[in-house]
């Protein structure tokens, strides 16, 4: 009898000690998936509280970044702390990575040794990593001008504003050490900040040094007239230098000048010397780079036409979510996919780029998808919603194709003069079959008035727009629009 009651009294204190809690860390997760999220703190607190249980400290920091109404930020770092010392693998990594953001290098190299053991592989990637800062931050502190400069970057691109004013602090005094990377650096802090004439000053000092991000820059501010006298000739004579010097913003601005020409720097375009300096900024893993290298092989400029050399470099860019590329990877999987996989694949870019970044050039590619049946069920009325959506902000492509099924009754009550307005809007934004069809509808009355004179008008401006083909056009234009 004396045994049963003390066994009865021990199971009653450890009861007692926790609480009676019975609830479990899958029902707290079920609360917070059903809108419940202080119900499930509640359970988790109480877990943590009566067993220690590390699932519950490691939800609830969690729960700061996506309940920070119910979890103040210190709270969330203290679970995470808990976590972490419970030898919880994903908490040692996470609370490792908040000490070293904090400059607490040593501290948070001990967290990623443990959780290294366990294989944990980002914090196995980033030992590598910040064993590096930590000899940048160490070599800083002896004033080690490349130390400082290396340092003083890594600081500049923390979140912590403290951080990065310290990253700017460290950067003026590397500067001063007559070190050219550093000169450059201070430059360019001070010229994103609008203080041209102190920036010049500085890239003029680490130009002396053959520095090639100075000549860049100066090169720059030549062109632009900023903070020196505009001088655009001398200015691209900077650029080459630095790009010669294989500096890839030079490279980049370059091959831009050459693709689209500078009249007040004496450029005519050049498409072979375009390539040469895109290619060479886009071997650097410059997005835009790599996408304008695209457009190069898509439409032969400069090179060869080669759809598969372009196709490769769009979804090289477009996986780094470059937008454009994105938006004209999905263009061509949609129009050009050779089988069913491939257009889907393609509407699955085009979604990304208008869900993530509200890609209005996706959208006009989308609608022309859903028009014509393709990589989606053909569906005139989501057709019109997305070009209306292009529309309205300016892409003369989908003001066109808006224009074009108004004037057939596809998506919308066939309306002539609705379907003039969007082909008008299109030419006024230079689109070459608007103008066209906006010649053709003034000579015909169609949607509008008749007006020679402005029929004349438009046909002139087809003329300044280069449209040699003017009378294939015409066919064109009036077969879409039924202009009979």
């Amino acid at each position: 009898m004396k045994v049963k009651s003390l066994a009865s009294l021990i199971l009653l204190s450890s009861l007692v000690l926790t609480g009676c809690f019975s609830k479990t860390y899958e029902e707290g997760v079920k609360a917070l998936k059903e809108g419940r999220p202080e119900e499930a703190k509640e359970i988790w607190v109480k877990l943590v509280e009566s067993k220690q249980d590390d699932d519950a400290m490691f939800a609830l920091y969690k729960l700061g970044d996506t309940n920070p109404e119910i979890m103040s930020l210190d709270e969330s770092l203290g679970y995470l702390h808990m976590a972490a010392d419970a030898e919880r693998t994903d908490a040692e990594y996470e609370w490792g990575l908040f000490l070293i953001n904090q400059g607490k290098f040593d501290e948070g190299y001990r967290y990623f040794d443990k959780a290294a053991v366990w294989k944990e592989e980002r914090a196995l990637r980033y030992l590598d990593k910040y064993h590096e800062v930590r000899e940048f931050q160490i070599g800083a502190e002896k004033e080690d001008p490349k130390s400082m400069y290396e340092y003083s970057k890594w600081l500049l691109n923390q979140k912590d504003p403290s951080q990065q004013q310290e990253g700017y602090n460290l950067a003026r005094k590397v500067a001063f050490t007559d070190y050219a990377p550093g000169q450059a650096l201070y430059g360019t802090l001070l010229y994103e900040k609008g203080d041209y004439q102190n920036a010049l000053s500085w890239f003029e000092k680490g130009m002396l040094q053959g520095n090639p991000e100075c000549e860049y820059y100066i090169g720059m501010m030549r062109i632009q007239g900023n903070g020196i006298l505009r001088n655009p000739a001398q200015g691209v004579e900077n650029l080459k230098k630095a790009a010669d010097n294989d500096n890839h913003l030079a490279q980049f601005e370059l091959g831009k000048i050459y693709l689209y020409g500078e009249p007040s720097a004496g450029i005519e375009k050049n498409f072979n010397l375009a390539f040469h300096y895109i290619s060479k900024a886009a071997g650097a893993n410059m997005l835009e780079a790599q996408y304008i290298q695209a457009t190069m092989y898509d439409q032969g400029l400069g090179v060869p036409k080669d759809n598969v050399k372009a196709i490769t470099l769009y979804k090289l860019a477009a996986e780094h979510d470059h937008i454009k590329a994105q938006s004209k990877l999905g263009e061509i999987y949609v129009k050009t996919g050779n089988s069913p996989d491939v257009r889907e694949e393609g509407i699955e870019w085009l979604k990304k780029a208008i869900e993530e970044h509200d890609s209005a050039d996706a959208k006009n590619s989308l609608a022309y998808a859903y028009e014509n049946g393709l990589g989606v069920k053909q569906d005139y009325g989501k057709a019109y919603q997305w070009y209306k959506e292009a529309a309205d902000v300016d892409v003369a492509a989908a003001q066109f194709n808006i224009g074009v099924m108004v004037a057939n009754g596809r998506g919308e009550t066939k309306d002539m003069s609705k379907a003039f307005y969007w082909v008008e809007q299109a030419a006024y934004n230079d689109y070459p079959l608007a103008v066209v069809a906006i010649s053709v509808m003034y000579s015909k009355g169609i949607g509008v008035d008749k007006d020679n004179s402005k029929a004349t008008f438009w046909k002139s401006k087809a003329d300044s727009l280069g449209i040699t083909d003017f009378n294939e056009k015409k066919a064109k234009v009036s077969e879409l629009l039924n202009l009979k």
